[in-house]
């Protein structure tokens, strides 16, 4: 294992992972050691920033970025040093970060009593390993790495997962549904949750209080407030690529840009698998404002290299993805640290349109949605995430604080699952990724909005957010990608995946 391990890290293939535990592992000779007490330790890539702070009874060690809108100027440890200070019991500390940014993890010690939570949508991943079955708690950024390290294989039922028909076309990359992992004895630390590292539980901290509606306007102007502070904060401290395309999501994070708009660096990818404005929308849009505009075209496939690369990292990664990723590598010198729009699909009301009702929404509704069939593995992992929510429809609406099920799955599920993998996937080919919209507050702001107003296929919402920030931005046409296109490629893409696998199953019975 030291050989395979040294020569990957040499090669930056891990970059951004790290490994706690009750030791280092001694495998990685040029990662960081970092200890936290005398039975905690991280292991972790030299690119993944580590900062701690401690007063006489309490300590918090950030794993990552913390951005503040409020305060742009401000570093991490500045950042660190004032959660520290207002850290009374974990409930005031998580209310504390909801109105930061960043891609982070931060592990709490309380005079003594140790956990660790991470940023809205989880897209610092924590992977843990279930001490019933493995005796210590051991937490990692990648499941694959946790189960090399400790020597495991496949649970059979994931396995059999793994080669069903849902599973191999499923439409926008693969994912894996539920709290589980391809490994029994490793779980998955969903968006939402924290992680006792005494006890090896978890613990849903959010929803905490009562959804609080607000209007599509006041929230509009809260959320252009947030977006301009977040990029403003990532821009002092990164030098960044803004990847754009024909939709809402990023054209919304490029009017939040408008005070930094010369210091980025703007990105489209073109591929075979992309819309076909993708490229085309963004050029005409930044040529109006005398931005320069690039463009990375991707194949249909990675090469054999490349690929090989990727699968190291994410055995079980797309292809297409992979190509994007290979298209993309050329041009990250000039900005190593990406932007996308992602995360903002939580308040887009995605999974709206697929039921009539909220009503009696069952696990097997749930596989159906993310198209994973009626598969069992899926509707046994969404039988269990719903379990976490209360098992009756009433204990749900209780947990859930007026938010919205649909919402809150898509959050926890979706963006929680498929999202943080796909960015470690690519951080293979850059240093870091912002996201502006991950940030809780921001969230909770969009979510308080009337539905009709951030449903498809208008989206309302965010071309009041662009309103308040750069207005002149909406003078070009968003292309086929919005209103129509965008729902129509979707539908097209989840009618093929039905009958590949329907079809793989009648001649493979």
């Amino acid at each position: 294992m030291k050989g395979r391990f040294m020569e990957l890290s040499e090669k930056a293939l891990y970059r951004n992972h790290y490994i706690l535990g009750p030791r280092y592992v001694p495998d990685f000779d040029s990662w960081n050691r970092t200890r936290i007490s005398d039975s905690l330790f991280v292991t972790s890539h030299p690119d993944l920033k580590i900062e701690r702070v401690s007063n006489e009874s309490k300590s918090l060690l950030l794993m990552g970025y913390l951005l503040d809108p409020n305060r742009p100027a401000g570093n991490d440890r500045d950042i660190l040093e004032g959660l520290l200070s207002e850290f009374i019991d974990f409930p005031d500390l998580v209310r504390n970060t909801a109105k930061l940014g960043g891609r982070w993890i931060i592990v709490t010690d309380d005079d003594g009593a140790m956990s660790l939570f991470h940023d809205a949508a989880g897209l610092r991943q924590v992977f843990y390993t279930d001490n019933t079955a493995t005796g210590d708690i051991w937490c990692a950024s990648n499941p694959f790495l946790l189960a090399e390290l400790l020597k495991l294989s496949y649970d059979p039922d994931a396995a059999e997962f793994i080669k069903s028909s849902e599973f191999k076309y499923m439409p926008g990359g693969r994912w894996w549904p539920g709290m589980g992992t391809p490994y029994r004895e490793i779980r998955h630390l969903l968006p939402n949750h924290s992680l006792d590292l005494g006890s090896g539980r978890t613990h849903r901290y959010w929803p905490s209080e009562n959804l609080t509606s607000i209007s599509v306007e006041a929230a509009a102007a809260e959320a252009a407030k947030y977006l301009k502070g977040l990029m403003e904060a990532a821009a002092n401290r990164f030098k960044l690529t803004l990847l754009i395309s024909s939709g809402k999501d990023s054209r919304t994070v490029l009017a939040a840009s408008k005070t930094i708009r010369e210091q980025l660096y703007y990105l489209s990818i073109s591929s075979p698998q992309g819309q076909k404005d993708d490229a085309a929308i963004p050029a005409a849009l930044l040529a109006k404002f005398g931005l320069e505009h690039h463009v990375a075209k991707a194949k249909s496939k990675p090469s054999r290299k490349f690929w090989n690369k990727y699968k190291k990292i994410s055995p079980l990664g797309n292809a297409s993805y992979a190509a994007n990723a290979e298209a993309i590598s050329p041009h990250i010198a000039t900005g190593p640290v990406v932007v996308t729009g992602h995360v903002s699909e939580i308040a887009k009301g995605y999974y709206f349109k697929k039921v009539e009702s909220r009503d009696d929404i069952g696990p097997e509704d749930l596989a159906g949605m993310t198209c994973m069939g009626h598969h069992e593995y899926a509707v046994n992992a969404y039988t269990e995430w719903r379990a976490d929510l209360g098992e009756k429809r009433g204990d749900d609406l209780a947990k859930l604080c007026g938010y919205d099920f649909l919402d809150v799955f898509y959050w926890e599920q979706r963006a929680g699952n498929w999202l943080p993998m796909w960015l470690l996937e690519y951080d293979l080919v850059w240093k870091e990724t912002v996201t502006p919209f991950n940030c809780r507050l921001l969230l909770e702001t969009m979510l308080g909005v009337d539905e009709k107003f951030r449903s498809p296929p208008q989206y309302e919402l965010y071309d009041r957010i662009i309103a308040h920030l750069w207005p002149e931005l909406l003078d070009v046409d968003y292309g086929v990608k919005s209103p129509v296109g965008g729902v129509f490629s979707r539908r097209v893409k989840e009618w093929t995946h039905k009958f590949k696998f329907s079809i793989n199953k009648l001649f493979n019975r």
